[in-house]
C-alpha cells in the first residue's frame, strides 16, 4: 500500500511538474514572440523612414530636372512663338486641341489594359497543358 501511495504521489508531482514546465515554456515562447514583434515594428519604422527619404530625394531630383531642363526649353519655345507665322500657330493650336482630346481616351485604354492583363495571365496559367500523343512507330 505504501508503494502505491508513493507511486501516486510521484505521478501527482510529475503532473504538476509537467504543467509548470509547459507554463514556463509557453511563457518563454510568448516573450520571444513579443520581442520579435517589437523588432519587426522597429524594422518597419526604419524601412518606412528610408522609403520616405528616397521618395523625397526622387521628388527633389525630378523638380530640379524640370526646373533645369524642361522649363528653359519651354521658355525658349514660348519665345520662339513670336517667329511663327499665323498658319503655323494655328497648326500648333490644333495639335494641342487634338492631344487634349486624345488624352482621356489613352488613359481609359491604359486602365482597361491594366485590368485585363492579369486576368489573361491567370487564364493562361490555369489552362490545362495539352500533351501530344506520342507518334506511333511505323513497322
Amino acid at each position: 500500500m505504501a508503494s502505491l501511495s508513493k507511486g501516486l504521489k510521484s505521478l501527482y508531482y510529475a503532473g504538476v511538474g509537467a504543467g509548470t514546465y509547459c507554463y514556463e515554456a509557453a511563457e518563454n515562447v510568448l516573450n520571444k514572440f513579443i520581442e520579435k514583434g517589437k523588432e519587426s515594428v522597429e524594422d518597419g519604422k526604419s524601412r518606412n523612414e528610408k522609403i520616405k527619404t528616397e521618395v523625397k530625394q526622387n521628388y527633389d531630383e525630378t523638380i530640379s530636372k524640370l526646373n533645369n531642363d524642361v522649363k528653359p526649353k519651354f521658355e525658349d519655345f514660348v519665345l520662339s512663338l513670336g517667329s511663327f507665322t499665323e498658319d503655323q500657330l494655328k497648326q500648333i493650336k490644333n495639335k494641342i486641341v487634338q492631344k487634349e482630346a486624345e488624352a482621356p481616351k489613352k488613359a481609359e485604354a491604359a486602365e482597361a489594359e491594366d485590368v485585363t492583363e492579369p486576368a489573361a495571365d491567370a487564364e493562361a496559367e490555369d489552362a490545362p497543358v495539352k500533351e501530344e500523343a506520342p507518334a506511333e512507330n511505323d513497322k
